[in-house]
């Protein structure tokens, strides 16, 4: 999850975020996304959780049930 005394800095999700960034930006659908952070060995928790963290952070919109959502730029 997060880096603590116990879980290291690579281990956590901070690691693999630029990276699940990276593939939310070039993506329309949460299956595409997925499929491509498999490629990349991101475990579906941490996949879950960046999605999450990005939602919270306005980082993206969903837009309907299908999985597909709007990857919102930053001024």
């Amino acid at each position: 999850m997060f880096p603590s005394k116990v879980v290291k800095i690579k281990d956590s999700i901070l690691w693999n975020l630029p990276d699940i960034v990276n593939i939310v930006e070039n993506q329309d659908n949460l299956v595409k996304a997925y499929n491509i952070s498999i490629e990349k060995k991101i475990d579906i928790n941490d996949f879950l959780l960046s999605i999450d963290i990005l939602y919270l952070l306005d980082m993206i919109e969903i837009i309907d049930e299908k999985g597909n959502y709007k990857y919102v730029k930053t001024n």
